[in-house]
């Protein structure tokens, strides 16, 4: 049944912090693996009554549940340019010393490179050579083919 409302976040940005990999839930009821990262994105803006643009960062966390977390953790780092889907959750609880804490985080659906990372699909693993040498551009003045481009 639909309850006339919508939950959805997408962001672009930059990812500010390296994945935390970790494991949660009891043992007794299985447990489930959790990825954290920070995603910054921003926003230029002009102040009133100055010339000059200024830009403001907005730091967003966001979290992955089950088997796609492992497969971020694996790939994801510090700097990547993604784009993430998912849903706003607040959540409430009470630490060690009685205080209440409320966090508001995304959680993930979807994740997408937005750049292709320098490395591959392993963290460690070097980047493969590329199969034909690069070519040199082509200069403005040099002489036009007579070749069809079809």
């Amino acid at each position: 049944m639909h309850s006339g409302s919508f939950n959805l976040a997408i962001l672009a940005g930059r990812v500010s912090t390296e994945p935390e990999l970790k494991s949660v839930g009891r043992k007794q009821k299985g447990e489930t693996q959790l990825v954290r990262f920070n995603v910054a994105t921003n926003y230029l803006y002009l102040p009133a009554g100055s010339d000059k643009w200024k830009e403001y960062a907005t730091f967003h966390r966001v979290v992955f549940f089950g088997r796609r977390a492992v497969w971020i953790s694996n790939r994801l780092s510090k700097g990547d340019v993604v784009l993430v889907q998912g849903r706003i959750d607040n959540n409430v609880w009470v630490d060690p010393s009685g205080v209440r804490r409320r966090i508001t985080q995304i959680q993930g659906q979807e994740l997408i490179f937005l750049v292709k990372p320098k490395k591959s699909a392993a963290k460690d693993a070097p980047a493969p050579e590329p199969d034909e040498p690069e070519q040199e551009p082509e200069t403005p003045d040099a002489e036009p083919k007579d070749e069809a481009p079809f």
